[in-house]
């Protein structure tokens, strides 16, 4: 399991995911994407996060690899997957 940053192609972040490949990173970021906001991105950049031992995500990591998880936000043992806000839109109120 890695985890990756999808940008779109202004460089504006739009998600954090854990998955076992890009092409899994790129998958599982459109299908949330159409499911939750009815259209996906025209362009999308999706480059593995690097990050130090004591990094945050290092410990979100760890965890989603035991679980045996993959998904889009981090990844809580109480709660399980935090996903992006419920709000959260590809281009705020203006869907296609």
């Amino acid at each position: 399991m890695l985890m990756f940053d999808v940008t779109d192609t202004e460089g504006t972040h739009l998600a954090t995911i854990f998955a076992i490949g890009i092409p899994h990173a790129a998958s599982l970021f459109m299908a949330w994407c159409l499911c939750h906001d009815g259209r996906t991105p025209a362009r999308i950049s999706v480059v593995e996060r690097t990050w130090g031992e004591d990094n945050q995500h290092a410990r979100h990591h760890r965890e989603a690899v035991l679980a045996e998880l993959a998904g889009i936000g981090t990844f809580d043992p109480q709660s399980g997957w935090l996903i992006a806000p419920a709000d959260w839109s590809l281009g705020g109120d203006d869907r296609a």
